[in-house]
């Protein structure tokens, strides 16, 4: 119902955006590509449907494999229009494509986490949400503590390296997690927590820095739209993988061994997520020289 309830949601945003009449900068005498733009919310809200109610339905199996084609055909769409939704000619800039590629990935590997988190100190270790709640401020606490430095050491230093830095601790932090169990000591979940929040607050700004030093003034909104659209897919993404996980591992579970079955499906939710990190990892790595205007 959620996935449903984003699609009506963005179909309103869709008719706001036509009472629109003054011009972006960049964009003079330029259409707005409604075309795209249907065939990009209907793609979205069919992949993200389909994943999350995976188990439930056998009819959405087929939803992500229709919105694989929609994708190709946004792409096709794209490079035919007059006035495309998204110039493809800026993913011809490495840095600001792996950049984009791992932030995406990135979220899709974190977002998730205080929600899977908030079920383990609730349901496994016995806490009220209150508490649960605080304890998961521990991470971005150390997340807000460290981004704005991190941004300033990559305005000298190499994003690159410092983003991909952070990826990796992100990437330790979640794997360890899959070690943890239902006597798992408190300050070691709390450690672990502002371990990843460290990582997450060397990720964010440089990469972001990145992005935005890649291209020309022109391509700044587009730049920054298309970010937002990849951390926002990502934290979509990364929701419906673990919906997805939960019903696939809790689907016989009995009262009985409830506890245990959550336990198992949160070590394979947090390996997927550490296997996750390693592909952003990568994708950070392979960016190449940062601040080169195409």
């Amino acid at each position: 119902m959620i996935f449903w309830l984003t699609g009506i949601a963005l179909l309103k945003n869709f008719f706001l955006i036509y009472k629109v009449k003054t011009d972006w900068y960049g964009a003079k005498d330029k259409k707005f590509d409604y075309i795209g733009s249907i065939i990009y919310l209907v793609m979205i809200v069919l992949f993200l449907y389909g994943l999350s109610d995976w188990t439930i339905h056998e009819f959405v199996h087929y939803m992500p494999f229709i919105a694989f084609i929609l994708f190709l055909l946004f792409i096709y769409e794209q490079k035919k229009v007059a006035s495309p939704l998204v110039d493809l000619s800026i993913f011809r800039n490495t840095v600001f494509t792996m950049s984009n590629i791992a932030a995406l990935i990135h979220y899709s590997a974190t977002f998730a986490l205080g929600f899977v988190l908030s079920l383990y100190l609730q349901l496994v270790r016995g806490m009220d949400a209150f508490t649960a709640g605080g304890f998961l401020l521990i991470q971005p606490f150390i997340m807000t503590i460290v981004s704005p430095k991190a941004g300033a050491l990559s305005d000298k230093f190499s994003s690159r390296l410092i983003a991909s830095l952070g990826m990796g601790m992100m990437m330790i932090g979640l794997f360890a997690f899959s070690f943890f169990d239902k006597d798992t000591s408190f300050y070691l979940i709390g450690i672990n927590l502002a371990f990843i929040g460290l990582g997450f607050g060397l990720f964010a700004s440089p990469n972001n820095n990145a992005i935005m030093g890649a291209v020309e003034a022109i391509f700044y909104g587009v730049s920054s739209s298309i970010l937002a659209v990849m951390r926002l897919t990502g934290q979509a993404i990364s929701m419906s993988l673990v919906t997805l996980l939960l019903s696939i591992f809790t689907a016989e579970a009995i009262e009985s061994n409830y506890v245990d079955i959550l336990l198992h499906s949160f070590k394979y939710i947090f390996i997927l997520f550490g296997f996750l990190c390693i592909i952003a990892l990568f994708a950070s790595l392979m960016r190449g020289k940062e601040n080169v205007k195409e």
